[in-house]
């Protein structure tokens, strides 16, 4: 979805119902300055706002998530599944969002616990499960941490300049520096050192 053009057709859509930002957020329960982000195209409106928000301007939801008129005619079937689908998708965005500290406390634990297996006197067995434990710390917490880079965010192809999402594999392996991984576009099928954004929410 295109969060400009879906933000240039709300603000629109809410001059042509001769409302102002404030009657607009106050009709469906939001701030003003929620409704000024969603039409500068800095976010999404919520799953939960996009019943009344499209209720208010006498637009359909399909219409709202292209952002134009043309939309083809739903019936109220169709438009259920599609909140359904959005529903489903910010659960999910939600779920994905929680694994950052896990992923942190993980690496935390790693490190806490092969320093005190480093330096705290025991016995070689058992310094050697402690050392296991946090190894296995390490591998829970990369693969978490790269999902949640990998979910919330995706690449832009410095060939083609479109963007795309890696497999976890290849987000993981590609060499990379802070803001870049060299990847496969899978539009362009080129490689290069493709840039790293994040998704608006």
């Amino acid at each position: 979805m295109d969060s400009k053009k879906i933000g240039t057709y709300l603000a629109a859509k809410r001059l042509a119902r001769g409302l102002t930002q404030e009657q607009l957020a106050a009709r469906i329960y939001v701030s003003p300055k929620t409704i000024s982000k969603w039409e500068r195209g800095r976010g999404l409106p919520d799953v939960s706002n996009l019943e009344p928000l499209c209720e208010a301007l006498g637009i359909s939801v399909a219409a709202l998530l292209r952002g134009q008129d043309e939309a083809p005619v739903l019936d109220k079937r169709t438009e259920s599944d599609i909140l359904d689908l959005l529903h489903d998708k910010e659960v999910y965005r939600k779920r994905v969002h929680a694994l950052l500290p896990i992923g942190v406390l993980s690496l935390v634990l790693t490190i806490a616990v092969i320093v005190f297996a480093s330096y705290y006197p025991m016995e070689d067995e058992l310094r050697w499960v402690f050392i296991g434990l946090g190894l296995f710390l390490l591998l829970v917490a990369i693969p978490l941490l790269c999902l949640h880079d990998v979910e919330l965010g995706r690449f832009v192809c410095p060939h083609c300049e479109k963007k795309f999402r890696p497999s976890i594999k290849a987000f993981i392996l590609g060499p990379h520096t802070i803001r870049k991984r060299y990847l496969r576009c899978p539009h362009c099928e080129k490689r290069g050192w493709a840039r790293y954004e994040k998704d608006e929410d």
